[in-house]
């Protein structure tokens, strides 16, 4: 839909999800929008639009989703960036409404109690937000990903190594993993690790010695979606503090209840992020 189309209507009588982020943020905010839409009996609106920003890194990743909304909000492709400001404001002149998350990592109760016509601004990682709508979810994103060996292992890197970011996000070391693999390996887990990460090669170079049969999937040209569902398709799962591999993590532990090892703070200000985590997840201290 074009953003000069009016858009009051569309805000009274629905719940609009403001995207943000790569696939795994894209998720949360799309699962809690979609819960409260459903527990509403109301209209989903997606808000693509900041996606068409030339500046913007990432890019709309929901498009196996939109079925399930009733209206995806998007700008014309490459506009410059006081044009793109332009249109959002004509578009939006006013969000009557707004939720804003008041943790990054932790559940509000209170989203229990808005009404339509109200924008969800924020992250909202908490599998809590969307408990009524998860098994629809789970089989939406389930199917898909070739067998894996039985563990897997995310290793995120990319903007999780920029200086500007290192210290809020934290970063899952090589150390961190080697760790969660004793650990599995006492548990009873054993075999092969299939490694995943958006930088391969680095953390090929990183992982030289570890101990344990390595192999690397090979994601070239593969969406974030593919990419995902391969990095679940393992048994048991060493995981980042991502919320890729958080999605990840979660689709296998539905499908295979195995081990699933988490880093612990889950941010670099040492935000342990307990609500975020499942209670049968084990976690694993990165600090030492």
């Amino acid at each position: 839909m074009s953003l000069k189309m009016d858009r009051m209507s569309i805000y009274n009588d629905a719940i609009v999800a403001d995207l943000r982020g790569g696939l795994g943020n894209q998720l949360f905010i799309f699962a809690a929008a979609y819960a409260q839409a459903q527990r509403l009996n109301c209209r989903l609106v997606l808000d693509a639009s900041r996606f068409s920003n030339p500046a913007e890194p990432r890019r709309y990743e929901l498009d196996f989703l939109e079925d399930l909304a009733d209206e995806t909000l998007r700008a014309p492709a490459g506009l410059p960036v006081p044009l793109l400001a332009r249109l959002r404001r004509k578009a939006f002149p006013t969000r009557p409404l707004m939720f804003e998350e008041t943790s990054a990592v932790g559940y509000d109760p209170a989203i229990e109690e808005i009404t339509p016509g109200t924008t969800l601004a924020g992250y909202f990682q908490s599998p809590r937000y969307f408990d009524r709508v998860a098994d629809l979810l789970f089989e939406r994103l389930a199917t898909g990903g070739s067998k894996q060996a039985p563990i897997t292992l995310h290793l995120r890197r990319g903007d999780y190594l920029d200086p500007r970011f290192a210290k809020i996000l934290g970063l899952t070391s090589v150390d961190y993993a080697k760790r969660a693999l004793a650990l599995l390996n006492a548990l009873g887990v054993a075999g092969p690790v299939a490694v995943f990460s958006d930088e391969p090669g680095r953390v090929a170079h990183e992982l030289d010695g570890f101990p344990a049969d390595l192999t690397f999937p090979d994601q070239t040209g593969m969406s974030s979606l593919a990419s995902m569902q391969q990095l679940a398709a393992g048994e048991h799962m060493i995981m980042s503090n991502s919320s890729f591999s958080w999605w990840a993590a979660w689709l296998m532990n539905r499908r295979t209840g195995g081990q699933i090892i988490a880093p612990r703070p889950w941010f670099g200000d040492d935000t342990a992020a307990s609500d975020l985590l499942l209670p049968n997840w084990i976690t694993l201290d990165t600090r030492s």
